[in-house]
């Protein structure tokens, strides 16, 4: 009897001695399979694929990784039922990112259950309160309340400067309303963020189409500038009153658009070149500073404002920039190559949204 209980002792032993000993191998096997898992999902062998990720899942319990990528093999399927539970247990993970949260509240909205969508977007702000893509989430499933949607991408800005897709929402949301400034400004960041995408050419559209209405000319004795309506004031640090971007913006943009003009790509680097100079000559840039402005004013510093221009409207007048670009290829080509090296930084402390000064 004693031998059989030394034996058993002996055999549990090692076994567990064995199992610690071969985590980081069960980890590196883990990996094998998953590699495997993607192999098997770009072949759209979705059913393999999650055999072999259950399989890593049982491995290493310790990450997220597995159980998100069964849940997006369920999303690629339209399963977004199936797609839940796993993306619940990729969230308790330590190691959890915000995408599981944006992809389990995705889930829930596409299953048409938009209270838990929101509910479960809020918990990840509250792990990831810096998370402008959790903002963004909470933006999209809300937009069918535009002041909420408005609130979330504007916070998705505020604490998160550099991530692009909020500044997408924003510009094509003002674009469209009575307050077509802050559409133009949140365009152009974005621009400058996401250079070469669908989504580009349809704000470089919307930026030239918004000019366009936003101007207009009444023969040649009358200009109107319409692209705010909003001129509310707010309070600074020393609770005095001052007057708002939106009532700065226009009288520039008023006193640098001349009669006879019309819109075209050529007559807006004009405008937009004589609204710097009202805008450094009044010292707004010291009241109401703007990187964009800012931006610009280094831009003509070196001689590029008309090649950024041409680029960053391109799409509003197709024909016009081919006409442009066949005399001046050389220094367009030149400008691409600064633009890539330098592009606009956006940042923490470095950014721009609408409730800032």
């Amino acid at each position: 009897m004693r031998l059989v209980l030394n034996l058993v002792f002996l055999y549990f032993g090692l076994l567990l001695s064995a199992n610690a000993q071969s985590l980081p191998e069960r980890k590196t096997e883990a990996r094998n399979l998953a590699r495997e898992a993607l192999s098997q999902i770009s072949s759209k062998r979705y059913g393999e694929a999650r055999k072999l990720l259950s399989s890593a899942c049982s491995l290493d319990t310790s990450t997220y990784l597995y159980s998100y990528e069964i849940a997006y093999t369920h999303v690629l399927e339209k399963e977004y039922a199936k797609a839940v539970p796993f993306y619940k247990m990729a969230c308790q993970k330590a190691d959890a990112t915000d995408f599981c949260y944006v992809m389990l509240g995705s889930c829930y909205f596409l299953m048409g259950q938009q209270e838990e969508s929101v509910s479960v977007l809020m918990d990840g702000v509250k792990r990831f309160p810096n998370s402008g893509r959790i903002y963004k989430g909470l933006g999209d499933v809300n937009q069918w309340n535009l002041v909420k949607s408005l609130h979330f991408y504007e916070k998705g800005v505020q604490v998160d400067p550099s991530f692009a897709p909020n500044y997408y929402w924003l510009s094509k949301i003002f674009c469209n309303s009575t307050e077509e400034m802050w559409g133009l400004i949140y365009g152009e960041i974005y621009l400058n963020m996401e250079k070469n995408t669908p989504h580009a050419e349809e704000i470089s559209r919307l930026l030239y189409s918004t000019y366009e209405e936003g101007i207009r000319f009444s023969g040649d004795t009358l200009v109107t500038v319409n692209f705010c309506r909003n001129s509310l004031t707010y309070p600074n640090e020393h609770k005095t009153e001052w007057l708002p971007l939106t009532m700065i913006y226009e009288p520039c943009l008023r006193a640098s658009v001349r009669l006879g003009d019309t819109i075209t790509l050529a007559s807006l680097h004009e405008i937009r070149s004589r609204f710097v100079d009202v805008y450094f000559a009044e010292n707004y840039h010291v009241s109401h500073p703007c990187l964009l402005f800012d931006w610009h004013k280094d831009l003509m510093r070196l001689g590029y404002f008309d090649c950024y221009n041409y680029w960053l409207l391109r799409y509003g007048s197709p024909a016009e920039f081919d006409r442009w670009l066949e005399k001046n290829r050389r220094r367009y080509e030149e400008f691409l190559e600064w633009l890539e090296k330098h592009p606009l930084f956006v940042e923490k402390g470095r950014q721009f949204h609408r409730f800032g000064r």
